[in-house]
């Protein structure tokens, strides 16, 4: 019933989301990673003001660095995901939407 209901649900894996907090979020060596870090706790700190860490808004760095971490990380990362995809689609589906999204002008649509 779910693939029918939704297209491409995701859901990441408890060892997924651990091994994404600790490489991402508290992992201090990594310096080309904190702007993940200082848009996740501008998002999510104390003091927050606005979210620049979602689905929908991302920092324009802390975007950059994901985008480098998990293109040089794809095949481990794609072992933190479940996927459901809709009935008679295959994955290479998915990451042909996926990249037509990733090309859009973001900041023009959304400024």
């Amino acid at each position: 019933m779910l693939p029918q209901s939704y297209d491409w649900p995701l859901f990441l894996t408890d060892d997924g989301i651990s091994r994404f907090i600790t490489e991402l979020l508290l992992n201090k060596q990594r310096k080309e990673l904190l702007p993940v870090k200082a848009a996740f706790e501008k998002s999510y700190g104390a003091d927050k003001k606005v979210n620049v860490f979602t689905k929908v808004r991302m920092a324009t760095a802390a975007d950059a660095a994901l985008s480098r971490y998990f293109a040089e990380n794809i095949e481990e990362i794609e072992g933190w995901i479940n996927i459901i995809s809709p009935q008679n689609k295959a994955i290479s589906v998915l990451k042909q939407e996926l990249f037509a999204l990733s090309n859009k002008d973001w900041e023009e649509i959304y400024s």
